[in-house]
């Protein structure tokens, strides 16, 4: 810790690092993109390191360079899998699989600007889903951090109240 820091800078330098990090696992070039894909992944304790295996696992399942990969993309698609796979194992419900009303929650990548795409009903299926889990179901989700991640992107973490 730098004498005199802030959290705000204490993160901005972490994050920083983990971009160099980045930089140094995977890619041979720089990107506000990366920037953007580091500080998702912070958000799910995910390191430089471990993202730069992640997008190099998926460019080679794409038989693609990782210079090809929108990286913010490949990091919330991850989330969204493994928030899928925890409340799947949790709760019974798979969101996608069983979600049959439309639109379903997916990932729409646009480099810094990827996000979740869903309609308001598959969203207000998943939040009832979670709603009507039990006490331990909800406590389990809500210790994992891309279950935390995802609900709070759309904007239904209201399902785990704080615990008093």
């Amino acid at each position: 810790m730098v004498a005199n820091e802030t959290d705000e800078q204490r993160e901005e330098r972490i994050v920083n690092d983990e971009v160099d990090r980045f930089y140094r696992s995977v890619v041979h070039y720089g990107s506000a993109d990366i920037y953007t894909a580091v500080k998702i992944a912070r958000a799910v304790d995910i390191d430089g390191d471990d993202l730069g295996e992640l997008v190099e696992d998926r460019a080679k399942d794409y038989a693609v360079m990782v210079g090809e990969l929108d990286v913010c993309y490949e990091i919330l698609e991850y989330i969204l899998q493994m928030a899928r796979n925890k409340i799947s194992e949790v709760t019974g419900y798979d969101f996608l699989d069983d979600f049959n009303g439309g639109t379903e929650i997916c990932t729409y990548g646009n480099y810094m600007c990827s996000q979740y795409d869903y309609s308001e009903k598959a969203v207000k299926d998943l939040k009832s889903h979670l709603t009507n889990a039990s006490e331990d179901e909800k406590e389990e989700l809500k210790q994992d951090k891309f279950v935390m991640y995802l609900v709070n992107d759309l904007g239904i973490s209201e399902v785990f109240p704080e615990v008093e």
